[in-house]
């Protein structure tokens, strides 16, 4: 328990746990026949997000990992820590930038498709039917995924909440204690 109340710890090398000092860097480390591979990364900030046997996250950078192995991929130069969960749909990795920049990322070489200065830098996008939603400091935003157009905005959900999207609806939770629920298509 460290002293903030929190339990920091994690997996040392040979499937034992550690004690993790809060801020202290830590190993991004894939476990396959019992060996660890794995490299630095600065802060892992963001959990992880997993498809098509590719580990994406975000820390300084945002990175992808061959799971079965551990190897470095690609990463992408975010200019500051990644706090935000990244989504991957179609082939395409959406993740925030420590100012709120929601990035494109081409998901097998990690090349940039677009930007936006949009996000809340703690919201994580939620990606369905063509369409990137994203909390902003000042509300949620709705972005063509392909083009990373801005479809709409409804500026009265304020705060750092990560949209969910279920059946044509984008559902936030806001600063003024409500949860609000948005048509996917027109806001």
């Amino acid at each position: 328990m460290a002293p903030d109340g929190l339990f920091l710890a994690r997996r040392d090398q040979r499937g034992g746990l550690c004690r993790l000092e809060r801020w202290q860097p830590v190993r991004a480390v894939c476990q396959h026949r019992r060996q660890a591979v794995g490299y630095t990364t600065g802060y892992v900030n963001s959990s992880p997000a997993v498809a098509n046997g590719v580990v994406y996250f975000g820390s300084n950078d945002v990175y992808a990992l061959d799971a079965s192995t551990g190897a470095l991929l690609w990463s992408y130069a975010m200019g500051g820590w990644v706090s935000s969960s990244p989504a991957v749909a179609n082939g395409v990795v959406y993740a925030v930038g420590f100012l709120g920049n929601l990035y494109a990322l081409n998901a097998t070489t990690g090349a940039l498709l677009w930007s936006d200065v949009t996000a809340a830098e703690e919201s994580s996008p939620a990606v369905a039917n063509g369409v990137v939603s994203v909390g902003g400091g000042d509300g949620v935003y709705a972005l063509n995924a392909s083009t990373g157009a801005k479809l709409w905005s409804y500026a009265n959900v304020g705060g750092q909440s990560s949209p969910a999207v279920a059946n044509g609806v984008v559902y936030v939770g806001s600063d003024d204690n409500n949860v609000y629920a948005l048509n996917a298509l027109t806001g």
